[in-house]
């Protein structure tokens, strides 16, 4: 009974408050946070024995519940209001560090459209009063920083999709958090590149022990071991998940409601790229948008997405039988359903919505036609795509870690969910 009057409350507060044409009020994030037991005011409290309001919804009751969110409603429905209106939409590109995400913003130049992105220089410094487009060598920006929480909030003061900026895109890796600076007169239309959660967090791992110029680099990664890694509060566990639903807090355990609901966002709201298939990913998105790829854009897209991906880091990969890969693969059990399910949209759902919609995909002999698996291959090719991609072995880990390794759990006692939220900004 409890559960049903807390859906109720969300339904009635957000519905009945005129569905469209408002802000969110100051009280919503804090009732949001409220409902789900956690403290308003601060983010380092552990979970409360209240769970999330969605958490026992039926099929119908989750989508009622995406689609009357506050935050989420913010964004159009993936197969609604096309095609692309950019007067009323805005292109927003969540952002999953380490799937292809430097790349594809490599390949958004290519397109001609015009980024948020965090900048200190003179002329185009993201803390100044002012948002402006900044010509760059390498493609248009805009002083926004939408990837920090300082960075948004003044993006939302200063209204930046009031703006009328020609081919914006929001360029986030705060999912949850930057949705706030849209409104439904400038709903967000969302876009994604997907990666196997495994291949991620490994690649993610070798990337934090030498990526000094990142604003969030912790010189202790350097010195673990990947299983001492796997155990640390730096390998969130479930980063996807918990990002699509803002559980970011390490000390709340992820659930299967959380996967259910981070499953009903993607269906209803997300346009899916992979990684894998990143060519034919980007020429079904510019069919989507209704960005036209002639020759000098087609030959700079081939040469981000087939030749020279951008923010690369070599490195080995472990044995599937491994210690190490059984402890990575342990933190990103419902990473990997969600991954699952995002190729189920891309192969089966959304390539059928593209072609009915718009017609047939036309590629150039360049790029090759992935055609869509059988719905029992894809567990198959989930589990093989990572030895397939990387023969390189990896140095047997002895078990005895380093130094740090045994002070695992002194670190992690001391690791605030504040840090859990700005580990990937």
């Amino acid at each position: 009974m409890m559960r049903i009057s807390i859906f109720l409350f969300l339904v009635v507060n957000v519905v009945g408050a005129s569905p469209s044409h408002r802000r969110l009020s100051s009280e919503e994030p804090k009732q949001l946070s409220q409902l789900r037991g956690a403290s308003p005011d601060t983010t380092t409290t552990t979970s409360s024995s209240l769970s999330s309001p969605y958490e026992t919804l039926d099929a119908e009751a989750l989508t009622g519940y995406v689609s009357n969110h506050p935050y989420y409603r913010n964004l159009v429905n993936f197969d609604e209001n096309l095609p692309f209106d950019q007067s009323s939409q805005v292109p927003y590109f969540w952002h999953i560090h380490k799937a292809g995400g430097s790349t594809m913003k490599h390949i958004l130049t290519c397109l001609d459209m015009t980024q948020t992105r965090r900048s200190s220089s003179e002329d185009c410094n993201d803390k100044d009063e002012n948002l402006h487009v900044c010509p760059q060598a390498w493609g248009q920006t805009v002083n926004a920083d939408a990837s920090s929480p300082d960075g948004i909030e003044r993006i939302e003061r200063l209204d930046l999709v009031e703006q009328g900026i020609p081919n914006l895109v929001i360029d986030t890796s705060r999912f949850y958090e930057a949705l706030k600076v849209l409104n439904p007169q400038h709903q967000g239309r969302l876009f994604v590149v997907f990666r196997n959660p495994i291949e991620r967090a490994i690649s993610k791992y070798y990337y934090n022990q030498v990526a000094t110029w990142e604003r969030n680099y912790k010189p202790e990664i350097a010195n673990m071991t990947m299983i001492g890694y796997a155990k640390s509060m730096h390998c969130i566990d479930n980063w996807v998940t918990r990002r699509l639903v803002h559980k970011m807090n390490p000390q709340e355990k992820v659930t299967e409601g959380d996967l259910r609901l981070a499953k009903e966002i993607l269906r209803q709201k997300a346009f899916i790229l992979l990684t894998d298939s990143l060519s034919q990913s980007v020429y079904r998105l510019s069919q989507y948008f209704g960005w036209p790829i002639d020759g000098p854009k087609r030959g700079c897209i081939d040469r981000f997405a087939k030749y020279e991906p951008v923010n690369q880091n070599p490195h080995p990969v472990p044995a599937k039988d491994s210690p190490e890969w059984s402890a990575i693969r342990e933190t990103v059990v419902l990473d990997m359903e969600l991954y699952r399910y995002a190729m189920e949209l891309y192969h089966e759902v959304q390539s059928g919505f593209l072609h009915s919609k718009f017609g047939p995909l036309a590629l150039p002999a360049a790029v090759d036609l992935v055609a869509a698996p059988k719905a029992e291959k894809i567990d198959e090719i989930v589990a093989n795509q990572n030895t397939e991609q990387n023969n390189q072995a990896m140095p047997v880990d002895t078990g005895n870690g380093s130094d740090n390794d045994k002070n695992i759990e002194t670190l992690n006692s001391s690791f605030t969910a504040t840090q859990a939220e700005n580990i990937d900004q």
